[in-house]
């Protein structure tokens, strides 16, 4: 996915950017995911060809990072969540709930665990992939 946006700030080789909705988001079905009230996006990228602060930028995922975190964000806590149900089904009842929901709950603790790695690492993040105009040029 290559979203244009205009960097607003940066720290160390991260670029935090601005990013309006195109037209190809407007009928896109997943775009209440990405924009719940349709406004712009900021988005964290790392910044390897030396964006600065003003310049409208393209910024790129690849479908491989995509999925990887929709994995952790969305699959993985439903898992747990089931699993922890399956595994109490004996007991049945209020257990099964319970049980599910702290499943699913240490599921998104754990995904949290995992973004703080990956951030940590630069991992996952998209990146700077073209400036289209420079403020300081």
């Amino acid at each position: 996915m290559r979203e244009k946006g205009k960097v607003f700030e940066i720290t160390g080789s991260v670029a935090r950017i601005s990013i309006k909705p195109s037209e190809a988001c407007k009928s896109c079905p997943c775009s209440s995911v990405c924009r719940p009230a349709g406004k712009t996006m900021i988005m964290e990228a790392g910044n390897r060809i030396g964006a600065k602060i003003g310049d409208e930028v393209f910024v790129e995922t690849s479908a491989k990072q995509s999925m990887i975190a929709l994995f952790f964000l969305f699959v993985f806590p439903v898992l747990l969540g089931l699993i922890a149900m399956l595994i109490t089904t004996r007991h049945g009842g209020w257990y099964m709930v319970i049980s599910g929901l702290v499943g699913f709950a240490l599921g998104l603790v754990f995904a949290k665990i995992m973004d703080a790695y990956f951030r940590k690492r630069g991992k996952l993040l998209p990146n700077v992939v073209e400036i289209v105009k420079s403020e300081n040029a």
